[in-house]
């Protein structure tokens, strides 16, 4: 969580799991968890699954300047390339 306190805005998606899942449920990223601890260190963190998927969301809060990181470890629906093609048109 110290990674994400300086950061100006922080949107987490659930955590995508199936049946085959290799990583047992107890192990596995708990996004209520890093939301709970940014908002006990005065940071706001919402979860919001639509939001986090909503490239609209990251272009008109960026700023000049912004770094953006998308961490996914699957497509997340083409989220990235999404938010640099919108950033670009502006």
């Amino acid at each position: 969580m110290s990674a994400l306190a300086g950061a100006d805005d922080v949107v987490l998606a659930a955590v995508f799991t199936k049946a085959s899942d290799p990583i047992p449920a107890d192990e596995r990223l708990a996004p209520e968890t890093i939301v709970a601890g940014l908002e006990g260190g005065g940071r706001a963190g919402p979860h919001d699954r639509r939001r986090a998927r909503d490239p609209d969301h990251v272009v008109t809060t960026a700023r000049p300047g912004d770094v953006i990181v998308v961490m996914s470890n699957g497509a997340f629906g083409g989220l990235p390339a999404l938010v640099v093609e919108a950033l670009g048109a502006r």
